[in-house]
C-alpha cells in the first residue's frame, strides 16, 4: 500500500511511524469470519489538505465513535481505496491505535463515490452502518 502513497499523505504517515511505529499488516485470511473492519478515509478535494492534512486526533475520535456505535468491536482497519491520500489513512490510523491493517482494499483503484465499492455491488453490505439506521 505504501507504494501508492500520494505525496500529501507521506508526511503524516512518516510522522505516525516515527511516533507510534509501523502497524502490523495482515492478510484477509487472517481475519475471523465475524471480524469488524473499519475503512477510514477522507472525502473531498485534496487541495485543502495542502493547508491542513486531517490525520490528527479527528480520525482517531471517529474510529472510537464508530467502535462505540457498533454491536461488536472493531478489530482492524483497511483501505477503502488505493489511490491518493486515502491509501495511507488506514496505515496512519492503524499505527496510532496499534491495530492491524488488512492488506486489501474495496475497489482496486481510486473511486469517485463511496457506493462504488465492491461490497455495495449487490451484496447487501452497507458502506456505513449509519446509512440504513440502527
Amino acid at each position: 500500500m505504501v507504494a501508492a502513497t500520494h505525496i500529501w499523505g507521506r508526511w503524516p504517515l512518516s510522522a505516525a511511524y516515527d511516533q507510534y511505529g509501523p502497524p502490523r499488516v495482515i492478510e484477509v485470511a487472517e481475519l475471523d469470519d465475524d471480524a469488524m473492519v473499519a475503512l477510514p478515509f477522507l472525502v473531498g478535494s485534496p487541495v485543502p489538505f495542502i493547508e491542513k492534512f486531517p490525520l490528527g486526533q479527528e480520525l482517531i475520535d471517529a474510529f472510537h465513535a464508530l467502535d462505540r456505535f457498533l454491536d461488536r468491536k472493531l478489530t482492524a482497519v483497511m483501505a477503502a481505496e488505493i489511490g491518493g491520500a486515502n491509501s495511507v489513512v488506514p496505515l496512519i490510523v492503524g499505527s496510532r491505535l496499534g491495530i492491524p491493517i488488512v492488506d486489501a482494499d474495496c475497489m482496486g483503484r481510486a473511486y469517485p463515490e463511496v457506493t462504488a465499492r465492491h461490497p455495495d455491488a449487490g451484496t447487501g453490505i452497507s458502506a456505513t452502518p449509519l446509512r440504513h439506521g440502527r
